[in-house]
C-alpha cells in the first residue's frame, strides 16, 4: 500500500513538474495559434513526448504563413513555408531530444522582416518493453 501511494505521489509530482503542455501519445498534433499579446504565436503543446516511429503534425492556425525550423539535421525535408490552415507532418525514427522554432513568414521564400518566433521540444523515447 505504501509503495502504491509513493508511486502515485511520484507520478503526480512528475506531471506537475512537466506542466500542462506535455503530451504523451503515438501521433501528436501541435497547434500553432495566434495570441493577442507578445509573442504573437503560441504552441499547444510546447513539449511533446512520443516513441520511436511516432509522428508529429504542426497545424497552422495563425492566419499567416509560418516556417517550422528544426534545430537538428532532419532526415526528412520539411516544407519551407506552411500556408494559413496548412499542416506539416514529420515522423521520428531515432530517440533523442529535438528542439525547433516556428517563425512567421510573409511568403514562400522569406521570413518576416521582424519575425516572431516560438520554440518547442519533442522528446522521442524507445518503445516501452
Amino acid at each position: 500500500m505504501i509503495r502504491r501511494l509513493f508511486f502515485i505521489a511520484v507520478l503526480i509530482g512528475a506531471f506537475i513538474e512537466a506542466g500542462p503542455s506535455v503530451v504523451w501519445a503515438s501521433d501528436v498534433t501541435v497547434t500553432v495559434g495566434s495570441q493577442v499579446m507578445a509573442p504573437a504565436m503560441a504552441l499547444d503543446p510546447e513539449r511533446v513526448t512520443v516513441q520511436i516511429g511516432d509522428s508529429v503534425t504542426w497545424d497552422n492556425l495563425t492566419g499567416q504563413g509560418i516556417k517550422v525550423t528544426p534545430d537538428w539535421d532532419e532526415t526528412q525535408p520539411i516544407p519551407p513555408y506552411i500556408r494559413p490552415g496548412g499542416t506539416v507532418h514529420l515522423r521520428f525514427d531515432q530517440a533523442g531530444t529535438y528542439r525547433y522554432s516556428v517563425f512567421t513568414a510573409t511568403d514562400r521564400f522569406e521570413e518576416d522582416r521582424i519575425p516572431t518566433a516560438v520554440h518547442g521540444i519533442i522528446q522521442v523515447q524507445p518503445p516501452a518493453p
